[in-house]
């Protein structure tokens, strides 16, 4: 499998706001032990080639997904939670029929995730450095028609008759997992920001693809 990369400017620059001037904006937080966690992300999912099976080859432009998560503080250090996102790539691909003739495609991949995470915060205070991991599952759409469609019709006790068509799709549901990196700054009460550089590893049929993604947290907390 091949990669290629483009890493975003915003990312780091918010690396390096938060650690040049955490220190002096920040303020003493309440200890986090007991504490619940909301966040509202974004993420910024690098592109990649892959090489598939038969000489099939897929290539998967840069893309901005969205996500939320909910936590819970269990230590000051450690916290465990839930992470769903989703996004949508265009991409250029190969494929190889069973005659072996090439052929090749244009479209839009729509992925989901749903993820268990826990993270160890190194230190205590406004600005904290952390490890977070995790495990789940990634759902993959490729948007690519692999039958006819089919129309099915219902009576709705405030709509009256209806029909609609669907179409099904080459799509996969597969284990996922994460590592990365990150930065915690709490910047007043009940809310902090966190930015996490991170890779996500789907296990498919074909092999285990790899993500690279980048991402900026909205945290806000209760108890």
């Amino acid at each position: 499998m091949a990669r290629k990369y483009s890493i975003p400017a915003i990312s780091g620059a918010f690396l390096l706001f938060t650690l040049s001037i955490g220190e002096a904006l920040a303020y003493d937080p309440p200890a986090r032990e007991g504490q619940w966690n909301f966040t509202v992300q974004t993420r910024y999912i690098d592109g990649q080639s892959i090489d598939g099976k038969k000489g099939s080859t897929a290539d998967v432009n840069d893309t901005l997904g969205w996500g939320i998560g909910v936590g819970y503080n269990l230590t000051d250090n450690l916290e465990l939670g839930m992470d769903i996102s989703w996004a949508n790539a265009n991409y250029k691909g190969t494929y190889v029929t069973d005659t072996g003739s090439p052929g090749s495609l244009n479209g839009t991949m729509s992925t989901s995730s749903l993820a268990l995470n826990a993270s160890y915060y190194f230190t205590q205070g406004a600005v904290s450095p952390f490890i977070m991991g995790g495990i789940g599952s990634t759902f993959i759409d490729s948007n690519i028609p692999n039958g006819p469609p089919t129309t099915g019709c219902w009576y709705d006790p405030w709509w009256g008759y209806i029909c609609n068509t669907y179409q099904s799709t080459y799509s996969t549901n597969n284990f996922s997992y994460n590592l990365g990196l990150g930065l915690r700054w709490d910047l007043a009460p009940g809310f902090y920001m966190r930015g996490i550089i991170g890779e996500m590893w789907i296990d498919a049929d074909g092999g285990t693809a790899d993500m690279t993604n980048y991402r900026v947290d909205f945290g806000f907390t209760f108890r």
